[in-house]
C-alpha cells in the first residue's frame, strides 16, 4: 500500500484512536490493581473480623466447658457420697438382718423354756 495516498487528516483519526486505545488500556489496568488492591484490603478487614468473632466465640465455649468441668466434677463429689451413703445403708440392713436372727433365736429359747414350764394353776 501507498502511504502517500492516504489522507493526512485520516492518519491523525487512527494514530489518535490508537493512542485513546492505549489510554484506555492503561486507565483499565491501572483500575483494575487498584480495584484488586481494595478488595485485598476489604478482605483482609473481614478476615480479620472474623478472627476476632472465632476468639470471641473460642472464649465463651472454653468458659462453657470450664464450667461443665466444675459441674463434672461437683456431680462425681455427689456420686461419690451417695456409694458412700449406700455402703452406710448396706451395713445397717445387714446389722438389722443380724438382729432379726438374734430375735428369733431368743424367740426360740423363749418358747423352749416356756413349753418346758407347766402352766399356772389358777388359785
Amino acid at each position: 500500500m501507498n502511504w502517500g495516498s492516504v489522507p493526512p487528516l485520516l492518519t491523525v483519526v487512527l494514530a489518535s484512536l490508537v493512542a485513546l486505545a492505549g489510554a484506555m488500556w492503561a486507565v483499565l489496568k491501572v483500575m483494575r490493581v487498584e480495584l484488586a488492591e481494595r478488595f485485598d484490603s476489604r478482605f483482609d478487614a473481614v478476615d480479620s473480623r472474623f478472627e476476632a468473632l472465632i476468639a470471641r466465640f473460642d472464649a465463651r465455649f472454653d468458659a462453657v466447658d470450664s464450667r461443665f468441668d466444675a459441674v463434672d466434677s461437683r456431680f462425681d463429689a455427689v456420686d461419690y457420697r451417695f456409694d458412700a451413703l449406700d455402703k452406710r445403708v448396706d451395713g445397717v440392713d445387714s446389722r438389722f438382718d443380724e438382729l432379726r436372727l438374734d430375735m428369733r433365736a431368743l424367740t426360740e429359747r423363749v418358747d423352749r423354756i416356756v413349753e418346758g414350764i407347766p402352766p399356772l394353776q389358777p388359785a
